[in-house]
């Protein structure tokens, strides 16, 4: 029984500790880490204490320096890790480009992943991912190659932009009158969506968001402070700050906010989502990583250009950034944060 009451408080004092935000609580739970310690060595000696006992001691000094432990704890190193060791390499030795390229190719997979749908490629897929041992479990899980359509291929590939199968909206909304200049600048990108089409009578007022979920994931805005749900990667501008519609790249840009917006293509009236991004500007003074990982600036933005309304559709992934400096320069070092399914069975 004494041993049952530790664990209950041992998992209770880690509540208080494991939060997006830090509190009060942590400063709490340090203490109540340091009440466990001491009651489990009374109760059942020395030779009860671990290793991990005493380092939990030190957490909230880890907090106070790094933040959340959400920042830095390691549990998805060694889920991957695990996911790692589950491959079957058949008792030989030297099989590390072998696990690499079959783990690569089926995350590449199941990256693709999207709401659920019956088309053809899902009935593709679905059996070929099935098959595949190690990196997750799917049941039943049907998804499309819709969201990876709008987000990768050449824009004149996609016909229809006001499909929102794959949004979902928040509640909260407001609706804002545009300017000249945003209309002139948001006339570009239909011009670019909708090439040799005819665009008219476009809304003169939009309905604004501060986050949307794109195919079952969070993306928010500067306005909501999340992080990484702000900063989002996309094949949508060049390295001038102007539309491409044949970029291949994805380029990192921050979300100011989301918008729902009418206009007619070809005498059509549609509604169209976009989002209004801040685009990084690119650092090309020496920094060299290993792709995915790239180095842009970190205050300097391509603003007001064409560019700065995109399809929330053509977003390609989130993207965490590690600040640093390079040459006196403040620099955004990015790694993407790659979709993954949802509504596991």
């Amino acid at each position: 029984k004494g041993l049952d009451a530790i664990n209950i408080n041992n998992i209770l004092h880690h509540r208080k500790i494991i939060s997006p935000v830090v509190s009060y609580d942590a400063r709490l739970a340090d203490m109540l880490f340091l009440k466990f310690g001491r009651e489990a060595e009374r109760l059942y000696g020395n030779a009860f204490i671990t290793p991990n006992m005493h380092l939990h001691c030190h957490l909230f000094e880890s907090v106070q320096r790094f933040g959340s432990v959400f920042a830095f704890w390691l549990f998805s190193f060694e889920r991957f890790n695990g996911m790692l060791g589950s491959y079957n390499t058949n008792g030989r030795e030297n099989f590390e480009v072998q696990l690499m390229r079959e783990f690569l190719v089926t995350g590449n997979l199941l990256n693709r992943s999207l709401v659920a749908s019956d088309d053809e490629h899902s009935r593709v897929l679905l059996p070929i991912v099935e098959s595949m041992s190690g990196l997750v479990k799917v049941n039943k899980v049907n998804f499309s190659l819709k969201s990876w359509t709008f987000s990768m291929l050449p824009m004149d590939k996609i016909n229809d932009w006001s499909d929102f199968s794959l949004l979902a909206f928040d509640k909260k909304k407001k609706q804002v009158v545009l300017d000249q200049d945003d209309l002139s600048l948001l006339q570009e990108a239909y011009k670019m969506i909708y090439s040799g089409l005819q665009i008219s009578n476009m809304a003169l007022t939009v309905l604004k968001y501060k986050s949307i979920h794109v195919n079952g994931q969070l993306y928010s805005s500067k306005n909501e402070h999340r992080g990484n749900y702000t900063r989002v990667l996309a094949n949508w501008i060049n390295d001038e700050g102007e539309i491409d519609c044949f970029s291949t790249i994805p380029k990192p840009g921050t979300v100011k906010f989301y918008f729902l917006h009418f206009a007619e293509i070809d005498g059509i009236r549609k509604q169209h989502c976009f989002a209004n991004i801040e685009w990084h500007k690119p650092y090309l003074n020496g920094t060299q990583y290993p792709n995915p990982v790239s180095t842009w600036y970190k205050f300097r933005y391509f603003r007001g250009t064409s560019a700065s309304n995109m399809p929330v559709q053509r977003i390609y992934a989130r993207f965490a950034g590690v600040e640093s400096k390079h040459n006196s320069s403040e620099v955004l070092i990015t790694c993407p944060l790659y979709k993954r399914i949802e509504n596991m069975c």
